[in-house]
This record gives C-alpha cells, structure tokens and sequence, in this order.
C-alpha cells in the first residue's frame, strides 16, 4: 500500500517543517540502508502509544520484535511528498497493525535539528515508525 509519509514545505502542528532537500536526505538513506541490507523494516509498538519522531533504541539496531512491515520502495512526488510502499507482515506487530491500519500513519525517525525558524535539517534517517493518527503531528496536513 501506499502511504504519504512526509511533506515538503508544510509546517506540522509544531512548527516544524521539512524541506525537499531533507526528503531527498531520508530517501537517499533509505536507498542506502537496503541496498546493505537487502531490505528495509518498518516498527509498530502496539503496547505503547507514543508520539511521532521518536525511534525505538540505537540507530543501527531495530527491535525485532517490534518489526511490522517492510518499506519496498520511496519517491517523492511532484507535489514534494514523501511516499513509500508499505508492505504488511505476518509478524506479531504487523499482525496488530493490520487491524488498526486505518488508525494508523507511518512517518520517519530521524537524527539531525530543528533550526530557530522550524526547518528539520535531515542528518540521517533512522527509522519508519507506524503509531496512532491521534498523536500525529501532521494530522491537519492528512496521510
């Protein structure tokens, strides 16, 4: 399925908005990340109901036991979203996220800083999270 992840040029509800440079940073690591690996996870923590931008321990070891779906490809579009095709798993928390899916919106994790006018500067993706629309940041923006 795909899925909007972030946006270009629009400030959250936060104040905060990424540019295309910084979508085309995540998109860069993503490419990276899979081209090592051989594919790239996705987490969802259905026990916890935690808030965007958050990651879930060091930024080079996902917890397995969180992981809930694959990200199979990225671009951005020419509206300067960030897209990604979502693929679902048959794990334990791909399982709970299949059921709660339209609740849900999957965004990135990344390390870098927010400037003093709101713009995220990208210094490396660590992870694409699902969590609940509710605790969305850019829930006015849509998915």
């Amino acid at each position: 399925m795909l899925k909007k992840i972030l946006f270009a040029d629009v400030a959250n509800n936060k104040g905060m908005y990424y540019t295309r440079e910084g979508l085309e940073k995540i998109k860069s690591d993503y490419e990276k990340d899979k081209e090592n690996i051989g594919h790239y996870f996705g987490v969802f923590d259905p026990e916890e109901s935690i808030p965007d931008f958050v990651h879930y321990g060091d930024s080079e070891i996902i917890n397995i036991r969180k992981i809930a779906f694959t990200v199979e490809s990225m671009q951005i579009n020419k509206k300067n979203e960030l897209i990604a095709d979502i693929r679902l798993m048959e794990t334990t928390s791909g399982k709970a996220l299949k059921q709660l899916k339209n609740h849900i919106v999957f965004r990135t994790s990344s390390w870098g800083f927010v400037s003093k006018h709101g713009k995220v500067v990208v210094e490396r993706l660590i992870s694409i999270n699902a969590f609940p629309k509710d605790l969305d940041s850019f829930k006015e923006i849509g998915e």
